[in-house]
């Protein structure tokens, strides 16, 4: 009822404008941020996962690579092409870490 009420408040603004509003309002999610939310469900159920796999939407979006860091959850991403540093860098430190 909320998402109609919106929908048809949002019908004479500009793009511009309705993402100002959808901004203040808060009633959309980001990808990452329902990822993160699904992950708590399965983590209050009980379900840990051995490793999370992502591809490149997720692995160079660093504030869901911080929350699966903050929730202790291994993972492994793809990476797009211009991050090539990073990737790099990743691969020193699992080398490094490695026995």
């Amino acid at each position: 009822m909320m998402a109609k009420k919106f929908a048809s408040g949002c019908r004479n603004l500009s793009a511009s404008q309705f993402l100002t509003l959808r901004q203040e309002r808060s009633l959309f999610q980001k990808e990452p941020e329902i990822a993160l939310e699904l992950i708590d469900r399965s983590l209050k159920r009980g379900y840990r996962p051995g490793i999370v796999l992502m591809d490149a939407g997720y692995g160079n979006n660093t504030n869901f690579l911080k929350g699966l860091e903050s929730r202790r959850l291994k993972y492994l991403g793809a990476v797009a092409k211009n991050r090539k540093n990073l990737a790099e860098s990743i691969g020193r430190k699992l080398a490094k870490d490695s026995p």
